[in-house]
């Protein structure tokens, strides 16, 4: 590598100027690093910041945007949510396979409803 030059890393950017190295932590993502980051569309990502629920983007550029990984980095927090734990069994149900199926449980449901009363 020659001096000055610069090396892309995962997380970071490595900039050797002369005797000094300098690392850089990379804090912007880009619109399409965001989606990946996130497990977005591009179009969910698009939607979510028309809907004001996402965090709100930097101009870098005319034309460029970029999202700061810490912003996103709380916004993800915010939305995990706890799923209930269900410990009821789970029962086994046998779809109908043909109409013939579907008018045997039709007609033992009846029978149910009937005989109940």
């Amino acid at each position: 590598m020659s001096e000055g030059g610069q090396v892309a890393l995962l997380n970071e950017t490595k900039i050797n100027v002369g005797d000094f190295d300098m690392n850089i932590p990379r804090h912007i993502l880009s619109p399409d690093e965001t989606c990946y980051y996130c497990g977005l569309s591009l179009s969910s990502l698009s939607r979510l910041r028309q809907e004001h629920d996402f965090p709100q983007a930097i101009r870098l550029g005319k034309r460029r945007i970029g999202f700061i990984k810490s912003d996103i980095d709380e916004w993800l927090s915010q939305q995990r949510i706890e799923l209930p734990v269900d410990t009821t069994p789970k029962v086994k149900v046998k779809s109908p396979q043909t109409f013939q199926d579907l008018e045997k449980i039709h007609r033992r449901n009846i029978k149910k409803l009937f005989n109940s009363q």
